[in-house]
């Protein structure tokens, strides 16, 4: 499974709290990667205190395969890329592919 993850004013503690849920919840042990879409306006409130490399980490603790960051996808993206649910894709450096 490839997770996609995005959000919009949200503080950096909480989606850090949401990921942390995941792991607790047993879905490190079926997540193979991790794409990242916008964050628009997350950690406005809480960036002082909460670094967004926190939220890094524990997406580190997720899973063991790549991790893109800045994805093209989200609110407040112009030009976005379709991520279809339920279809096999490959991840490998910096391209996605689709399989099947």
């Amino acid at each position: 499974m490839i997770l996609a993850v995005e959000d919009v004013n949200e503080n950096y503690y909480r989606l850090d709290r949401m990921l942390r849920n995941l792991v607790d919840a047993g879905y490190d042990r079926n997540i193979r990667g991790i794409i990242c879409g916008s964050f628009l306006n997350c950690g406005e409130k809480d960036r002082a205190t909460f670094k967004f490399e926190r939220v890094v980490e524990s997406l580190k603790t997720l899973t063991q395969g790549p991790i893109w960051l800045k994805g093209r996808f989200g609110h407040g993206v112009r030009n976005q890329r379709i991520l279809p649910l339920g279809r096999k894709v490959e991840l490998s450096g910096k391209t996605m592919s689709y399989v099947g």
